[in-house]
């Protein structure tokens, strides 16, 4: 029997942002509604309108991938499984529902078991709609 587990997960950090985001005129930075101390909380202002046009974000990304060794026949095999982490700069551009992004990830940690080919570099790329 063929069996095969990996795993991934990622985490982002904002770096610039053109156009700035917009901050709440108390001077909170939180996005709404937690500046007003959560969803029911109180208005006695105007918001002001949320900025037209595209929007450009620099990340930075810690990408990790981690692989289970394959066992077929009740052998595992040495030349399989291990884990890989990418740091991995890049952008993401947004309009209205859409947002793309793009990132270009280099290995920081590779530790992948026995005799296999090491990543030297990935690209992540995609697009997304809001509904």
């Amino acid at each position: 029997m063929f069996r095969k587990f990996a795993f991934g997960t990622g985490a982002a950090a904002l770096l610039a942002a053109y156009p700035a985001a917009a901050h709440h005129p108390s001077g909170s930075s939180l996005p709404e509604p937690m500046h007003h101390g959560g969803p029911k909380g109180q208005h006695d202002h105007e918001e002001a309108p949320p900025p037209r046009g595209p929007a450009l974000d620099l990340v930075l990304e810690l990408n990790g991938d981690w692989h289970e060794r394959q066992r077929i026949g009740g052998v595992t095999d040495a030349n399989t499984g291990g884990n890989v982490v990418h740091l991995s700069p890049g952008f993401r551009l947004s309009m209205d529902r859409w947002s793309g992004f793009f990132s270009f990830g280099v290995p920081i940690v590779n530790n992948m078991n026995g005799f296999q080919a090491e990543p030297d570099w990935r690209i992540l790329s995609g697009v997304s709609v809001n509904f």
